[in-house]
């Protein structure tokens, strides 16, 4: 390629093309929708619009991973160079600022984009199942496409301004929460007696989500007397909201990348770090580290502890009905719970994707592997600093689950099977969040990047495996499940401790 404007978007395009990774995880997506449009023949037959079943949970899952894709994959396109502090010598080179932008973050959202049109021709298959015409699908692909659209350029703009992937990611995740969360959840009219001037902001805030969200838009394309057009006012929008994104990163480049290799960069430029410095060492070091340098520190931390108590104040005072308190109390905590659990599985998913890559990265690793302690004695201490981080997040889920306990005893429901089942869930959910955090920092060793939104992919397969090999064997299969995520997430710990000793050695 002569000109010099597209010359790293051709070469990203290239290396994209040609990786392992592309294909495997073509492959991985052709592997769900099979696996999808099995267990949907199997547990709904084919009466009751199967293909539309089929297609509507392709869709939710497919927009589910554009949005965690988004908060990570998408919004490490500049902040990588940063961290890595190579942005200085990309500089050097004779690539201006859009070259730059097209190279690091359109790359991305072309693979993206190829990755769901090769689902295309497999999810068509939901037309032979019945109760879905081929019109539904094309109009909910074009969403999908318009979302991610929007998606990549926010996080490309978050990636710009930002000092760190884990702040891009956050700048990201807030307006997506702020208009989906409290449009569809808190400010729900049915839930809510709001007044006329709420009523006005709330029909302002909910037109907003529309346009820039598919959620509406799916609600449409999945009903059955869908007949409207292929494009409608979400796709526009997503679109003018994206280029106003780009363009807005492309204004800003200049001002928040044009530091020094190594120096400040940025407009947030750890004035928060200034604001609540660490302070002395603790006495193990390695915690005091990791939990200022990795996880934010005190900052970060405060901000939970004030964070928390306001959601579980708006949870309140958002769902509050006085002739419905233990249904209130009841749906209050499960919605905390479910908002917590969210908040703590990407908080988990990050810590163990930046517990061991930082130090391989800067190739520090060999350092802190000459202390008189093993790789696991390291691994361990290193777990330390995440548990701390993770603790309002975990407290969080604890108060939803105690309210909605609480509200379920009011309801004059059986309290001893209340607490079996939470603490079933309790147990089937830590089993799998023990194999997630392995699994992802296992996977943070080989790759530069996309160890989180992968994971949870892995992690999605493995469910989706193991409920259709429960089916197939009469339900005998499903007593393996509480058992299966421990051994693997053995295997991935011994893999991670074996990697990181080679790692030292070849160092």
């Amino acid at each position: 390629m002569s000109s010099p404007l597209l010359a790293l978007l051709v070469r990203s395009l290239r290396e994209d093309a040609r990786g392992k990774l592309t294909c495997t995880a073509r492959a991985g997506l052709v592997l769900v929708v099979a696996v999808f449009m099995v267990l949907t023949v199997l547990t709904t037959g084919w009466g009751g619009a199967p293909g539309l079943q089929f297609f509507q949970a392709i869709a939710f899952i497919q927009m589910a991973f554009i949005t965690l894709a988004g908060c990570s994959y998408f919004a490490s396109a500049i902040t990588e160079e940063k961290e890595e502090q190579t942005l200085g010598l990309l500089r050097m080179t004779n690539l201006d600022p859009l070259s730059i932008l097209l190279g690091k973050s359109t790359s991305r959202l072309c693979g993206a984009l190829l990755l769901l049109a090769a689902q295309i021709p497999f999810t068509l298959l939901a037309v032979t199942l019945g109760g879905i015409t081929s019109r539904q699908v094309f109009a909910a692909y074009l969403a999908l496409g318009a979302y991610a659209f929007l998606l990549c350029n926010l996080a490309l703009l978050a990636s710009v301004v930002a000092r760190r992937t884990g702040g891009a990611g956050l700048l990201v995740a807030v307006p997506l929460v702020t208009l989906g969360l409290f449009a569809k959840l808190i400010f729900a009219p049915a839930r809510v007696r709001l007044s006329p001037a709420w009523s006005e902001w709330n029909g302002l805030w909910n037109s907003a989500a529309g346009a820039l969200l598919p959620l509406d838009r799916m609600e449409a394309i999945f009903s059955t007397t869908f007949a409207g057009p292929l494009i409608d006012r979400q796709f526009w929008s997503s679109i003018v909201a994206g280029l106003a994104c780009f363009f807005g990163a492309w204004l800003l480049f200049e001002r928040c990348c044009a530091g020094e290799p190594g120096g400040e960069t940025g407009i947030l430029r750890e004035s928060a770090r200034r604001r609540f410095p660490p302070g002395r060492v603790w006495r193990r070091a390695i915690v005091w580290k990791d939990f200022h340098f990795i996880h934010g520190g005190r900052f970060v931390a405060g901000a939970k502890y004030l964070g928390y108590p306001l959601l579980l104040f708006a949870t309140f005072f958002f769902h509050f009905d006085s002739f419905s308190i233990p249904e209130t109390v009841t749906e209050c905590g499960t919605f905390l719970v479910w908002v917590a659990g969210s908040i703590f599985t990407f908080e988990l998913g990050f810590a163990a994707s930046r517990l061991f890559r930082v130090e391989t990265r800067d190739r520090t690793w060999s350092s802190l592997a000459l202390l008189p302690l093993s790789a696991d004695a390291l691994h361990r201490v290193k777990l330390a600093a995440c548990y701390q981080a993770l603790f309002p997040s975990v407290l969080t889920v604890a108060i939803g689950m105690l309210i909605a306990f609480c509200g379920s005893v009011m309801t004059s429901q059986s309290g001893e099977e209340v607490v079996a089942v939470m603490l079933l869930s309790l147990v089937f959910v830590g089993m799998h969040c023990v194999l997630f955090f392995y699994l992802v920092a296992w996977l943070s060793l080989f790759l530069p990047r996309g160890a989180l939104p992968l994971g949870i992919a892995l992690i999605f397969l493995f469910d989706l495996l193991g409920g259709l090999l429960g089916l197939a064997t009469l339900g005998l299969g499903f007593l393996a499940l509480p058992f299966v995520p421990l051994i693997a997430a053995r295997v991935f710990r011994t893999r991670l401790l074996e990697r990181l000793e080679q790692l030292a050695a070849e160092e």
